[in-house]
């Protein structure tokens, strides 16, 4: 059996002590030092918070003090400040435990904080009218790409899949692609629509891509017959030198 390392040692002493001191109800500072902290949503997602470390000391500085950032009865962090992202909506508490080793032993204070997720608060999730097409250069394979989306207001993730195992992850709303053959393909645009950093609309709109053969280079010719004023001839030569005489009246 190998012997448990130094770094898990500490975290499982880390998650007693933590245990301990929560249990024990230290709610008064016992050293110089009181524990606190402000807790912000992010902006990003409402289900992330962000745990800032606002504790002081009186009489001494912070040298070889530790933090315990502790949820229920889980450590989730060992850091001065933190943040912890919960999975779901509900009312959690959030504790700080602070402490230090003295001769005289461990002298610790811990702030609780109750944190209410409500992730269904906000805007309304709508969105208007939504849509694509593509276009093709006749020269080569290139085909230009471009999302359709009436709302302006919304906060959007725009993902492109040109069926040919490619994709555009980069949340461009026109964006170009280049096929390899000419072919048919079932290219497809998924749209999400975020409110609070939370996916609340998500739909995928599909569409058959037609590659085509590039037109060759044309040039022509014409000739008046000098039988007949209204009688014109021309001779189209393509790329290939094949030549072809289309005579017309006007």
């Amino acid at each position: 059996m190998k012997p448990i390392s130094s770094r898990i040692k500490s975290i499982l002493f880390s998650f007693f002590l933590a245990s301990l001191l929560l249990l024990s109800g230290q709610a008064k500072a016992t050293c110089n030092f009181h524990a606190g902290f402000t807790a912000t949503a992010s902006t990003s997602n409402c289900k992330e918070y962000i745990f800032s470390n606002t504790s002081y000391v009186t009489n001494s500085n912070d040298s070889g003090v530790s933090y315990l950032w502790v949820l229920g009865t889980s450590i989730f962090s060992t850091t001065k400040n933190s943040s912890y992202l919960f999975s779901a909506n509900g009312t959690y508490t959030v504790c700080l435990v602070m402490f230090k080793q003295t001769s005289a032993g461990i002298c610790a204070d811990t702030m609780c904080q109750t944190i209410t997720v409500n992730c269904t608060s906000g805007t309304s999730c709508s969105w208007g009218s939504l849509g694509w097409e593509w276009t093709k250069n006749c020269t080569n394979k290139n085909l230009y790409f471009k999302a359709f989306n009436s709302d302006s207001l919304g906060t959007y993730k725009y993902t492109w899949g040109f069926g040919d195992a490619t994709y555009d992850t980069l949340n461009h709303q026109v964006t170009y692609h280049s096929y390899g053959a000419v072919n048919q393909y079932t290219a497809c645009l998924n749209i999400k629509k975020y409110n609070n950093g939370v996916v609340c609309k998500d739909t995928t709109i599909c569409k058959t891509v037609t590659v085509s053969t590039p037109l060759k280079d044309v040039d022509f010719s014409f000739t008046a017959s000098t039988a007949n004023c209204k009688e014109v001839s021309f001779s189209i030569i393509d790329s290939n030198n094949m030549t072809k005489i289309i005579t017309m009246y006007m």
